[in-house]
């Protein structure tokens, strides 16, 4: 295979190691990318919660008219209340 056999979850998401097995094309693959342990288990879920309830997202994300586009507005404001909500620690 000489593409990735998923679609990255983020913006700036690389391929992962599994992908590398199944490639003909491993210049392609970054394997020093740190990685990101969610601490699901010691969430408040209240908090997020409370954030995409209240956040405004018609005027945000859907007032655009690119579907790319309001795809990427609502990946980011989901990534953002995780990464604000959600405990975490780099590998």
């Amino acid at each position: 295979m000489e593409h990735p056999t998923r679609i990255p979850d983020r913006l700036g998401d690389t391929p992962k190691i599994l992908d590398l097995f199944l490639t003909s094309n491993s210049s392609a693959y970054d394997l020093s990318k740190r990685r990101c342990l969610w601490r699901f288990a010691s969430t408040s879920w209240g908090n997020p919660r409370r954030y995409y309830a209240d956040f405004p997202r018609n005027d945000y994300c859907f007032r655009v008219r690119d579907p790319s586009l309001c795809s990427e507005r609502i990946t980011e404001v989901m990534v953002s209340g995780i990464e604000a909500y959600i405990p975490h620690a780099f590998s």
